[in-house]
């Protein structure tokens, strides 16, 4: 399928696996230049080598904890040209509220909620002077159908 988008830069976050790691092979498959950011390098690196591989494509890792300002900044400053922000990133645990303890909760959140609106506060302002640009955030289903024992991440998707 060609969705028009060869050439095009493209930062998928939370990417050395899963629903992260599959959007950047599809971005490599259309012809994009992929950065692929997560915190664990090894299998970050791991992931880059199969895209670069199987794609033929020019794919970065990028190892940074995105619950952190700082990290965030610094992978904006190093592709602030992104074509496309796809905002996946999170680890948000499971259980009732009284099971998970504040400092859990804001771990959580300062990656999933206000990673992602820092993301795209730094993104969205680049884009706008461009006159171009997409923001995909992934959220899970959790913040519609709210089950009791995945509360944090139900307000998380929510959010």
């Amino acid at each position: 399928m060609d969705l028009q988008l060869a050439g095009k830069q493209v930062v998928v976050t939370g990417a050395s696996k899963g629903i992260g790691a599959a959007l950047a092979r599809a971005f490599a498959a259309e012809g994009c230049e992929v950065i692929i950011v997560s915190r664990g390098a090894d299998a970050l690196e791991k992931t880059a080598a199969e895209i670069t591989r199987t794609h033929n494509a020019k794919v970065t890792a990028h190892a940074a904890d995105l619950s952190g300002e700082t990290a965030r900044e610094a992978l904006f400053k190093a592709f602030p040209g992104a074509d496309i922000l796809v905002n996946n990133a999170g680890a948000i645990p499971g259980g009732g509220i009284a099971d998970i303890d504040m400092k859990r909760w804001r771990e959580a959140w300062d990656l999933k909620v206000f990673g992602y609106i820092h993301m795209c506060q730094l993104y969205v302002a680049a884009m706008k002077q461009r006159k171009s640009g997409i923001i995909v955030n992934i959220a899970g289903m959790g913040g519609r159908a709210v089950k009791p024992d995945y509360i944090c991440g139900a307000a998380g998707n929510a959010a």
